[in-house]
């Protein structure tokens, strides 16, 4: 895992990763600083359009604190956020444009509430769980293991400041990687409901 780790990293560096980091990073830490510390003023023709998705998403996420205080057990219902990000107004009112909070967590918090996110959490521990499982007991192969498990990392990664979700490409990951961590269940059923014939 140490060498793998080693050379996927050692790969990176031979691609354009560096330049990306150093020009979504560091060129613009000044302002990154003054997003964090809520002095940010400088219109958007002045800073990289990065610094102002970093800007419009700390809005989103202030947002969400809001709203989701006046709801938090059971939340505003499916199509929630959209509908609130929709007829936002003030400081605001430039976010009107999303419909959603570019964070997973938040927007489930925001549509379902607290109970709602508790189950939704709970529908991705039964599928970690079973691939875990299948690995265990040698039913799932490493290679696939090592794919759903990579693929659901970079699902939860993409999810904090996305909503891979939201559309039928994510459906689709999670379902290919559902699948593959159940697999194993499938195939013990299948081979218990087979006699054995001589």
């Amino acid at each position: 895992m140490v060498l793998l780790a080693v050379v996927a990293t050692s790969l990176a560096g031979l691609t354009n990763l560096p330049a990306i980091f150093s020009q979504r990073v560091l060129a613009d830490i000044e302002a990154y600083k003054e997003v964090a510390g809520e002095t940010f003023e400088r219109g958007p023709n002045a800073v990289s359009n990065n610094i102002e998705a970093v800007y419009e998403r700390f809005l989103l996420y202030q947002f969400f604190l809001e709203k989701w205080r006046v709801r938090p057990a059971l939340g505003y219902g499916p199509g929630g956020s959209e509908i609130l990000l929709n007829r936002a107004t003030g400081q605001y009112a430039k976010l009107s444009r999303y419909d959603h909070v570019h964070n997973i967590v938040l927007d489930i918090m925001l549509r379902f509430g607290f109970i709602g996110c508790v189950i939704y959490a709970g529908g991705f521990f039964i599928v970690v769980r079973q691939l875990i499982r299948g690995k265990r007991q040698g039913e799932v192969e490493l290679d696939y293991y090592y794919i759903a498990a990579g693929g659901l990392w970079l699902i939860v990664i993409c999810a904090m400041f996305a909503q891979p979700l939201n559309t039928t490409k994510g459906l689709y990951a999670v379902g290919l990687l559902g699948g593959i961590c159940y697999a194993s269940r499938f195939k013990r059923s299948s081979d218990a409901s087979i006699p054995d014939v001589r």
